[in-house]
């Protein structure tokens, strides 16, 4: 981690962040490894339609950046519910200025009012995190495996899922049944390949 979240509020500059990268990668030996800078995307200075998940790629290091690319953002759109906008090219600082594999993922606009929400929102941040750590555990070619706590906080709950159905009006119904009867209930879409 690169860039930790410091608690006076200064960040870490660009140059900073590709030489703590680049220092690490080289004292271990130069392995197989990615760099990754998530970032939430804005477009313009007002709410407005700009939506949807993009991830960036150095086009010196196109082939192993596109895989990583693919792997992560492929599941980020999915897991923001949102539109797929692609892996594209670009020439930003981290990308150009880290010597190993790179690539810069934009999860959402927060300049979109419908996607700032689900920025905010806890519990699909941290489904982004998952989706993003099985894309890089697929890049890697390793298995994923869930944490499961060892010890339950306050503030843990366990989601139970009532159906999945192809056929969205039987999943509304299901969710306003559930709802009919005091239960939160919401509609969440996945595809299986």
């Amino acid at each position: 981690k690169v860039n930790p979240t410091p608690s006076n509020g200064t960040e870490v500059g660009l140059a900073e962040r590709c030489k703590i990268a680049n220092e690490h990668w080289k004292k271990n030996g130069k392995p197989k490894a990615l760099y990754l800078s998530i970032h939430a995307n804005a477009y313009g200075e007002t709410w407005n339609d700009a939506y949807g998940t993009e991830t960036f790629v150095l086009k010196k290091t196109l082939t192993e950046a596109v895989k990583a690319a693919n792997c992560i953002n492929t599941r980020v759109y999915r897991s923001m519910i949102t539109k797929n906008r692609g892996v594209k090219e670009s020439n930003f600082y981290v990308l150009r200025e880290t010597n190993m594999t790179a690539i810069l993922t934009e999860i959402g606009f927060y300049t979109n009012k419908a996607e700032c929400e689900k920025l905010k929102d806890k519990s699909r941040r941290k489904l982004t995190a998952k989706a993003i750590a099985n894309g890089i555990c697929e890049y890697f070619n390793v298995e994923y495996k869930e944490e499961i706590p060892s010890k339950v906080t306050g503030n843990t709950y366990y989601r139970v899922i009532a159906g999945s159905y192809q056929d969205r009006a039987n999943a509304e119904d299901l969710a306003k049944s559930l709802k009919d009867k005091g239960y939160p209930a919401f509609i969440d879409i996945y595809e299986i390949k």
